[in-house]
């Protein structure tokens, strides 16, 4: 009997320097973030072992980080097109999901991290 498979891949904690920002002062100075990726395909052997069976991770960070160095107004446009320039390079993918975070919001007193989460299927298991 076959069983489905999924595999992850996983970037966490990386942190980028980016000018996104609803506000003047945020595209001008630039900000911190904290950037998650997890990306979930099916893959098409029952044991990995050769990197051109699965996404590698070192290409995910290169094509996300490409497409952070582009100011944008609104986080969410930034990972709604990390997430396509990703799935343009691995269309095998079925699911992705991305959170960024801005470690220094322009919230006066506040302390601690705001963000957003972006998931998205591009295919059914």
């Amino acid at each position: 009997m076959f069983m489905q498979s999924r595999m992850y891949i996983e970037l966490k904690d990386l942190q980028l320097f980016g000018y996104h920002g609803w506000h003047a002062e945020e595209a001008a100075t630039g900000n911190t973030f904290i950037v998650n990726i997890r990306v979930q395909y099916q893959p098409q052997v029952d044991v990995i072992t050769n990197i051109d069976q699965t996404l590698n991770y070192a290409t995910i960070y290169n094509l996300a980080k490409a497409e952070f160095a582009k100011p944008q107004a609104l986080l969410e446009t930034c990972a709604m097109q990390i997430s396509e320039r990703v799935f343009s390079h691995f269309p095998q993918i079925k699911h992705i999901a991305i959170s960024i975070y801005k470690m220094a919001a322009p919230i006066p007193n506040f302390s601690g991290t705001v963000g957003i989460t972006y998931e998205k299927d591009f295919a059914p298991f």
